[in-house]
């Protein structure tokens, strides 16, 4: 088989500086490169004069009408044309080249449109047409997580187009970290955004401190900038612990955040929005850390039966499941144990690029 893998405008796919939805695209597709499955992979992207690995990539001219120039670029291969053009996160320009490349529209290629983030439910009768214009033409949808692809199919009826799920997979090696080397340390690591449970959390935490005084707090808070007033605001109550204590680290690259979970006892994703996988309960799995997650979205599917689940994101709540978690070392360590084997089988990146070849030749067959 070979795939076309079409990336949102604006990424570049530079194997040293990679954001989170390229990173799943490299992680899949080089196990996709790979026998028994031995597809070829082309990646159409905005860059050119960049590290792409082991991947095949053309480059994306700048200018408007961008669906026309990628389907350029699909007329510039060989006589073996994509048996499926895959685009990644943007639906105007999948409906585009459905338009324009789909078997479906007389074209040689069906369109497979891989959403990484939840679809915004109708607001009125105006957004719902917008949207089946968007997600009607391309051949079929594939999300991150089940709880996506219900929530997609339950706001949206009435698109025919087939859809499936695909959860995130994980190389578990680079964030794979001995238990008995861990710290009495508690540790956040997503964005500083106010859907994360940040605000909460950062509350959460000097009741902990205070009733534990051998126990310390980091956060590796993303895109602070973007939200650095609200942020600033939200980190407010942890001012007061000395250094020893409390870090709030910012913008930190992924190997960071690597050495910081491999070092921690106890991770929390308490997001108070629909995640739409949770790769972040996942990386904190496999590092070895026992995880308290909210559980909504995609979590639940993140870390199965191996995490303590929120009733609800209050500050009260969070900083009663920490001191539970605290004051019980047998459960912490069989949360760590279980939870970090639990991710290197679920989602092995073998298991998940299998998993996506099928919906890919299930697409193809079906068209």
């Amino acid at each position: 088989m070979r795939v076309a893998i079409v990336l949102p405008r604006g990424f570049a796919f530079d194997a040293a500086k990679p954001n989170s939805i390229e990173t799943v695209v490299r992680t899949l597709n080089a196990e996709v490169l790979q026998a028994p499955l031995g597809a070829q992979v082309t990646i159409i992207a905005d860059a050119s004069d960049v590290d792409n690995g082991p991947f095949e990539l053309r480059y994306v001219p700048k200018g408007l009408g961008r669906a026309r120039r990628v389907r350029a670029i699909l007329a510039q291969f060989d006589e073996m044309k994509p048996d499926l053009v895959e685009v990644h996160q943007d639906p105007h320009t999948a409906a585009r080249l459905a338009d324009l490349v789909s078997p479906q529209r007389g074209g040689p290629s069906p369109v497979l449109l891989y959403r990484h983030n939840q679809v915004k439910p109708p607001a009125n009768v105006l957004r719902r047409f917008v949207m089946r214009g968007r997600y009607g033409r391309p051949d079929a949808l594939v999300f991150v997580s089940k709880a996506m692809k219900a929530a997609f199919e339950t706001d949206y009826p009435e698109i025919g187009v087939p859809t499936f799920a695909v959860p995130n997979a994980i190389d578990v090696k680079p964030w794979l970290a001995p238990l008995d080397s861990k710290e009495r340390l508690i540790v956040f690591a997503g964005r500083a955004a106010r859907e994360k449970g940040f605000k909460e959390l950062c509350a959460a935490v000097p009741v902990v401190l205070d009733a534990f005084s051998d126990w310390r707090f980091e956060a590796c808070a993303l895109a602070w900038d973007r939200w650095s007033d609200w942020a600033s605001a939200s980190v407010k109550p942890l001012e007061r612990f000395p250094d020893d204590r409390v870090i709030i680290h910012r913008d930190q690259p992924l190997g960071f955040v690597q050495e910081l979970l491999k070092r921690a006892s106890i991770a929390i994703v308490p997001s108070t929005f629909d995640e739409p996988f949770g790769l972040a309960a996942v990386e904190a799995h496999a590092a070895g850390a026992a995880v308290i997650s909210s559980g909504r979205g995609g979590l639940r599917e993140a870390s199965g039966d191996w995490a303590v689940y929120l009733d609800d994101v209050t500050p009260e709540a969070i900083a009663k499941a920490l001191c539970d978690l605290i004051t019980d070392d047998h459960k912490r360590r069989h949360l760590a144990e279980e939870g970090q084997s639990w991710v290197r089988e679920a989602h092995a990146v073998d298991v998940r690029a299998a998993e996506l070849h099928r919906v890919r030749s299930t697409t193809v067959i079906a068209i």
